[in-house]
């Protein structure tokens, strides 16, 4: 297991790079002007969750685990599209397969001069830093009450870390 898993001590925690760089994870973006959308290239099925992220990290985004806050994706049939695009798989180049390789080069070309999040090209002891509770969560507890037990705490912990944090936090 990661090592953000069993312990609930901490309620945030920094990924420090990433294990592969042809991911898909679903993440939180705080939406305005500047935050990148998904490339309306990529229809029905493949690439388009890869595409996104990928664009977050060519702009340099940090990302954060939330140790106690979970969203799942829940099984459904597979479409039309999918099984299309995994049997063509199998039998031909994808043409989501093909456009993400010229999307990967607009990328490379475009965000050129950036730093990229990194992509761990060795084993890592950890792949994930604590970010203090002290640090994050003390202005934001509400009389005295656990930060857990707050809906709307979620919100004012992207608030604080995003005013007091911005080279820490997600843009």
């Amino acid at each position: 297991m990661p090592e953000w898993y069993d312990d609930s001590s901490v309620l945030l925690y920094r990924i420090k790079c990433f294990v592969a760089d042809f991911q898909e994870p679903y993440v939180l973006l705080r939406y305005d002007a500047d935050t990148p959308l998904f490339d309306e290239r990529f229809v029905n099925y493949g690439y388009n969750k890869v595409q996104l992220f990928e664009n977050l990290r060519a702009l340099s985004y940090n990302f954060f685990i939330w140790n106690d806050i979970f969203a799942m994706d829940l099984p459904h049939p597979d479409s039309k599209f999918r099984k299309s695009y995994i049997t063509g798989l199998k039998v031909r180049s994808s043409p989501m397969k093909e456009m993400y390789s010229v999307f990967q080069s607009e990328l490379n070309e475009k965000y050129a001069m950036n730093k990229p999040s990194k992509v761990c090209r060795t084993l890592q002891r950890k792949y994930y830093s604590p970010v203090l509770y002290s640090v994050v969560c003390s202005p934001i507890l509400l009389h005295g009450h656990s930060h857990r037990a707050h809906s709307g705490v979620v919100l004012r912990l992207l608030q604080y870390l995003h005013h007091i944090h911005p080279a820490e936090t997600p843009r």
